[in-house]
């Protein structure tokens, strides 16, 4: 079964004179081109001698300390891009009174009502 591939052109058929989207499917596109530069190999514990070959196996505690250097930077990355992401405090109550009560289709909130005689 073949993975179906998402165009450019099936968004907007007018993107060629758009300028180039920052979207993330279309990162091997530009690598390809060139514009961009390939990303490198993800090196695990678990899949070292997969990537590197017989590549460093002279020096292994050299080794193991550069890769376990890569994890901590993706995860440091990781860790700047969830925060550069993440709402304010003002913009998350923006954000909940906005689902509350901006919606014109929704005529009623769904609230559930508990009874309890005793503990």
């Amino acid at each position: 079964m073949q993975k179906s591939r998402r165009r450019i052109s099936d968004i907007n058929p007018n993107l060629i004179e758009d300028p180039i989207p920052d979207i993330e499917w279309w990162n091997p596109e530009m690598i390809r081109q060139g514009l961009i530069e390939p990303l490198k190999p993800k090196v695990k514990m678990s899949n070292l001698m997969k990537v590197l070959g017989s590549e460093e196996t002279q020096d292994p505690t050299r080794l193991e300390k550069r890769i376990r250097s890569e994890a901590a930077e993706r995860e440091r990355a990781y860790i700047d891009r969830n925060i550069a992401r993440k709402l304010t405090h003002a913009e998350r109550r923006e954000k909940k009174e906005g689902k509350l009560f901006d919606e014109p289709n929704t005529l009623e909130a769904i609230v559930s009502v508990y009874k309890i005689n005793g503990l």
